[in-house]
């Protein structure tokens, strides 16, 4: 149908004020519902005051349905892939022959819960007389470094194919084994076995960052993942220790452990040393073989320095010199600096009773979120699922408590 110069004034009016609706739709400055009625009002608006122009104006709205549908429809679950998966996803059914000629560009749409709270990473460029000699390039970063993982190094550490561990705790014990005469009944021991279970939770960091950082920095992407991955290992190690098992987080060894409770054991003047022993001991009591020692490196080097008045050192500095290179241990356990364990806390066990089951492994995923594609921000996601957990009965494998607690018990009364 050929329009009037008239005709095509109202459908090219229609067809702006509908796009219009539309931007501020994608924008968020309008809901699904606002947008259909008002796009309803403009299509009757048009068809009660030009009828023959409304074929050409049904046909532009029909323009626009596929767009207006794909932002009504809702949104569904992420599924994180690889990405090698997505660049394989991205050329399925493609001629490989004419991408060659042509090359093609491949994004990935990240969605995020949140806000971006900090600023996105750009590079502070020197002034240009400060390149004069031309200089060599370190590709490597200068930074603060963070907590190593120590946790995992002493732990029952292994992969899982699924988000949920499972297992059998044989519950509170009723009767004992005993000793038989001919001809006399047996003694019976009994106790009712429970099924516990412990699901994985989600560490996770990301890290915007524009192209030209990426472009202007040498060895940019290996700090970066650097940076995400000992952000995540240093979170990890915490809930390894502190993580209180509830919603989000994991369950920590110290929160399964014991306070110290083993009051039988008496000291005339109690130093670090005998808490750490004593520790040990309740562990022992309990029959399990503790194999780790964790403390606030300042602990330590308080318990490497502690002096009496006539004899010195209580711990001989040649004998730490001696000790430095397998790690400063007592009674053959080794005593483990950890920034993550709270100064003035000890935390001694059986770390082979600490279950630690990897779900799904460190993975840095990149793409585009929202419209950082036209700003050149890439995000960078880090994450990881774990599992973490102790069985009932084995929560006596651990004791965590103060260091002036466990004076105080053994303290000669």
């Amino acid at each position: 149908m050929e329009l009037t110069e008239k005709e095509q004034a109202v459908v090219d009016a229609s067809k702006a004020a509908m796009n219009a609706e539309l931007t501020k739709f994608k924008e968020g400055l309008i809901d699904t519902k606002q947008l259909n009625e008002r796009l309803t009002d403009e299509l009757n608006k048009v068809t009660a005051a030009n009828a023959d122009t409304v074929g050409p104006l049904l046909k532009a709205v029909e323009e626009l349905g596929l767009e207006v549908k794909a932002l009504k429809e809702p949104k569904t679950g992420m599924e994180w892939k690889s990405m090698r998966q997505q660049m394989l996803d991205a050329v399925k059914g493609k001629d490989m022959k004419q991408l060659a000629k042509t090359g093609f560009e491949m994004t990935v749409d990240l969605e995020s819960a949140g806000y971006f709270l900090k600023n996105v990473g750009t590079v502070t460029r020197p002034s240009s007389n400060s390149l004069v000699p031309f200089p060599s390039l370190d590709v490597t970063w200068g930074y603060t470094p963070l907590n190593p993982p120590l946790v995992r190094l002493i732990s029952d550490v292994l992969p899982t194919a699924l988000g949920r561990a499972a297992w059998v705790e044989l519950g509170t014990r009723e009767g004992a084994a005993g000793m038989t005469g001919e001809g006399a009944p047996k003694t019976q021991a009994d106790a009712t076995p429970t099924i516990n279970s412990s699901e994985a939770k989600k560490v996770t960091c990301y890290w915007d960052f524009t192209e030209e950082a990426l472009d202007d920095l040498p060895g940019f992407m290996a700090e970066m993942e650097r940076e995400l991955t000992d952000q995540i290992n240093k979170l990890e190690d915490s809930q390894f220790i502190n993580g209180v098992g509830t919603t989000v987080y994991l369950k920590g060894a110290g929160a399964y452990a014991q306070a110290y409770g083993l009051t039988t054991i008496q000291v005339e003047t109690p130093t670090t040393w005998d808490a750490i022993i004593a520790a040990l001991t309740q562990v022992k009591a309990y029959n399990f073989i503790p194999n780790a020692i964790m403390m606030n490196p300042v602990d330590v080097t308080n318990m490497r320095l502690a002096k009496t008045s006539t004899e010195g050192y209580l711990l001989p500095q040649l004998v730490v010199a001696a000790m430095q290179g397998a790690g400063l241990a007592t009674d053959g356990i080794r005593i483990y600096e950890n920034n993550n364990v709270t100064a003035g806390y000890l935390l001694v066990g059986d770390f082979t009773k600490y279950h630690i089951r990897d779900y799904k492994s460190m993975s840095v995923r990149l793409g585009y979120v929202g419209d950082n594609f036209k700003a050149n921000i890439i995000t960078a996601v880090g994450e990881k699922r774990v599992i973490a957990y102790v069985k009932g009965g084995e929560e006596y494998a651990f004791v965590y408590d103060t260091i002036a607690n466990i004076k105080a018990a053994i303290l000669t009364s």
